[in-house]
């Protein structure tokens, strides 16, 4: 089973099971995260972890503090091995496959005592101080000695026990003062002279490392505020800068009231500090003050830094009890109690009143006496306030009368009818046994919806209102509209709703391609395709119904173009046909999809308005007989009324021959 064992770290022992489910994400969000990570530097998604045919993968979600494997930085994802080190935050995790492998881990960390010594505070040896001068013997000393006496033969555990506790805290206080090297080094030297005999044993001692760790003079600690227990290591003679931007600042809170370059404090090389503050939105306050540019102050004092709160600390010079800043409602009590002990104080001093006179003593017969006249008052006193308190509730109940409830009479249908009458594409279904009231049908707008819902409100037998049904018919066609502009040949096409329930679907379309294709995707993706109208004008069609109208008139010269609605004529058209061009323009426009014509068409006289096909026939000669012209056309002779490829001969000049096929006409001219 696959697990991530937590090595070093605050979080050291950690235990994360990659057993169930197929991925794990691991942050410091516990509402997101299924592994939650307690740790500052840590984000809020810090990874992601999925289950893979061929292990576990790791994927990297944080930019400000992206995980190391193996001490190296990973930008995507990454492939977990057993032995893998994994770096979340500050605490290391180890990969481990074999549940094994993880148990006897897990168990040398706990029984490692090098690495137990991790969380035991630096000052251990002060803390010891009172033991040693009681004559008590040094707990890793004793360890040390129990470890050897298993290994050594009795002669020389008689030699280790004879050896008298003085000597061994002359050699601790010693030890302490040489530092960790000289302690190591006279370790090594004291088992020598012990082990002479047996030297090869050495290597089954213990060896107890206390990971005592050298560290900088100057400590930043965050006493309050988001980053509440921080702490950041600060060397003299170097400058940092403050604040949330992980690109620009050294240090970084996780403070939304602190800016992103917040203030910068320096370290002096004469043991003093300074701190600027970077023209901030909530400034920069030292003992409660705000300061303005820069400022020098003493190590202990409080810097506060919008709501977060800290304490720079000398290690080697004086430790003072910090106290934070107290809230201004917790001054305010302390005010009001300074001022009312002087007034306590003051009538403790007033003299006391003399004590009272004793009262006369009285004998046995007189209490006797004076008990048994107190129980008859007692008895009198009960009996008339019964008789009392039976005379009241008498009176009481005899006078009381209940206000008589008029219930309203109303008719739900009725009231109902009334409210949704500006809505008459809405129906209702209320069911008077519950009180439940559903609505089904369309609405234009949101507002009107909401102006449904005012309507209702001030019906009370509505117990419960059920609007789930309600269609807003704006949403829908906003929704459908942004779908159908995605592509290109569809942007002049869009969906409206003019009333409720009834949406309308108009542009203009290329060809009948374009219009499948919409109708199509129509059918698959609009919900409400019996409530929609179709008024898409396709081009193509509306060319041709234009075309068709102009060849019916005999204009067939004419040139036609179709664009968006608007329909552009160009060509000439004979003097004499000026009266049915017109006819022909003023039926355009009744046509549905023509919201505008432009007319180009020039007015020829009628010979310049024909065809000209001169360059296709030969004319070779002409002869007159009578008032009749004939002439040879490609070797052949025609006259007026013949036909000359499918084209009829109407007229014959000495300049050219006029002939008309389908109501067109051409011209030959005579050279």
């Amino acid at each position: 089973m696959p697990k991530l064992i937590a090595e070093e770290g605050k979080l050291k022992g950690l235990t994360l099971s990659l057993e169930d489910g197929e991925e794990w994400l691991i942050g410091r969000d516990p509402e997101t995260c299924q592994f939650l990570i307690e740790d500052p530097l840590a984000s809020r998604k810090h990874l992601i972890c999925r289950k893979a045919p061929q292990g576990i993968l790791v994927e990297n979600l944080s930019t400000t503090n992206p995980i190391e494997i193996n001490q190296e930085e990973v930008a995507g994802q990454k492939l977990l091995h057993e032995g893998d080190t994994l770096k979340i935050g500050s605490t290391i995790f180890r990969f481990y496959t074999n549940d094994k492998e993880a148990e006897e881990a897990s168990f040398e960390e706990k029984n490692d005592p090098s690495k137990t010594t991790e969380d035991e505070p630096m000052n251990h040896s002060q803390e010891e101080e009172p033991l040693k001068d009681k004559g008590e013997v040094n707990t890793s000393q004793v360890s040390a000695n129990k470890i050897e006496e298993s290994i050594l033969p009795e002669e020389q555990q008689k030699e280790i026990t004879d050896t008298p506790l003085e000597e061994s805290k002359e050699h601790e206080q010693s030890k302490e003062s040489e530092g960790i090297e000289d302690d190591s080094e006279d370790h090594v030297k004291r088992r020598d002279t012990l082990f002479d005999e047996e030297e090869n044993n050495d290597e089954l001692l213990a060896e107890i490392d206390f990971d005592i760790q050298e560290t900088d003079r100057w400590l930043l600690k965050v006493i309050a505020g988001p980053n509440n227990g921080a702490e950041f290591t600060m060397q003299a003679g170097r400058t940092y800068s403050l604040g949330t931007d992980p690109a620009t600042c050294d240090i970084i809170f996780h403070d939304t009231s602190v800016s992103r370059q917040h203030a910068k404090v320096q370290v002096l090389e004469n043991d003093t500090l300074s701190i600027e503050d970077l023209k901030s939105r909530n400034g920069t306050l030292v003992d409660g003050e705000k300061i303005q540019g820069k400022k020098i102050f003493n190590p202990n004092s409080v810097v506060t830094l919008g709501t977060t709160s800290f304490v720079i600390f000398d290690r080697e010079g004086e430790m003072q009890t910090i106290i934070s800043p107290l809230l201004p409602s917790i001054v305010r009590f302390l005010q009001k109690e300074e001022e009312t002990k002087p007034k306590e104080e003051i009538k403790k001093e007033e003299p006391l009143p003399p004590p009272p006179p004793p009262k006369p003593t009285m004998t046995s017969e007189e209490l006797k006496e004076k008990a048994g006249t107190t129980l008859t008052a007692f008895i009198l006193i009960g009996i008339l306030t019964g008789l009392f308190g039976l005379t009241a509730l008498g009176v009481v109940t005899l006078f009381k009368s209940e206000p008589i409830q008029v219930q309203e009479v109303y008719d739900p249908e009725t009231l109902l009818k009334d409210a949704l009458a500006p809505f008459p594409t809405v129906q209702y279904y209320y069911n008077k046994s519950n009180g439940s009231l559903l609505l089904v049908g369309h609405v234009l707008t949101d507002n009107a919806k909401k102006q449904l819902n005012y309507n209702l409100q001030g019906l009370k037998f509505i117990k419960n209102l059920d609007d789930s049904g309600i269609i807003i018919d704006e949403g829908v066609w906003q929704e459908i509209n942004q779908i159908i502009a995605k592509n290109p040949k569809w942007r002049s096409v869009n969906i409206q709703a003019t009333t409720p329930g009834n949406f309308v679907l108009s542009g203009y379309l290329k060809n009948r391609s374009d219009m499948e294709d919409l109708s199509e995707y129509l059918s698959a993706n609009f919900n409400y395709l019996d409530l929609l109208e179709n008024r898409v004008v396709v081009e193509e069609n509306l060319a041709n119904t234009v075309k068709a109208m102009l060849q019916n008139r005999g204009f067939k010269t004419l040139k036609t173009e179709l664009v968006n609605g608007e329909l552009t004529i160009k060509g000439s058209i004979p003097i004499s046909q000026k009266g049915d061009y017109r006819e022909v323009l003023e039926e355009l426009k009744t046509i549905s999809g023509i919201h505008q014509i432009q007319d180009l068409a020039t007015d020829v006289e009628p010979e310049k308005s024909m065809i000209d096909i001169t360059d296709r026939y030969e004319v070779s000669g002409i002869s007159r007989r009578g008032s009749t012209l004939s002439v040879v056309v490609d070797g052949k002779i025609v006259t007026k009324g013949d036909f000359l490829d499918a084209m009829k001969i109407t007229e014959i000049t000495p300049q050219a021959v006029f002939l008309e096929r389908d109501g067109v006409k051409y011209r030959i001219n005579l050279k």
